[in-house]
């Protein structure tokens, strides 16, 4: 059971990173797949339990690279939750986040009124509940005091009203893959 829970949630992340590399790419955003998942698949089974500063880093290694029309390269981690008030972060991967990608953003996708929220890494208040997952601390990270519209940054400006509007629309038929 455990196994289809955690094989629901990666796919359904996984088309959450799509629609936002879509929405870059389709506002003129140059994108390209990073990450511990697309990068590194072949070595993830070998270092998941390492705990040495180079396995921490690759392990939290930002899912895209996105060139902005100003050449600007940006670092983004995508998270999707089905809530509109809070996104849990694994409290380990919160600490290697603000180590090694204090410059990176988290963009959070999420089935509501907005759908894309974002904020730079090293501006993310590391205070909320706590609670347990698998075993693992989590803090519950308040969306109004941490995130702001993604629109609501400068290096996000060139992101289509139009395409934000319809990647919403499909946000919220992800929920149908988590059940």
């Amino acid at each position: 059971m455990r196994n289809e829970k955690f094989l629901k949630r990666k796919n359904v992340g996984n088309i959450a990173k799509q629609i936002v590399s879509d929405l870059f790419t389709e506002s003129g955003f140059e994108v390209y797949p990073l990450g511990y998942e697309s990068t590194f698949s072949a070595i993830k089974n070998r270092i998941r339990n390492n705990e040495d500063e180079t396995s921490s880093r690759i392990r939290t290694f930002p899912d895209i690279l996105v060139i902005n029309k100003n050449n600007k390269p940006l670092l983004v981690e995508v998270k999707y939750r089905s809530y509109p008030d809070k996104v849990d972060i694994k409290e380990k991967e919160l600490i290697n986040y603000k180590k090694f990608w204090q410059d990176a953003f988290i963009i959070c996708v999420i089935p509501d009124e907005i759908g894309f929220y974002a904020q730079k890494i090293k501006n993310i208040k590391s205070t909320g509940k706590i609670s347990f997952l698998e075993g693992k601390k989590v803090i519950a990270l308040d969306i109004k005091n941490n995130f702001y519209p993604i629109l609501d940054f400068f290096e996000f400006k060139d992101i289509s009203n139009s395409l934000l509007y319809k990647s919403r629309e499909m946000i919220k038929r992800i929920e149908f893959f988590r059940s």
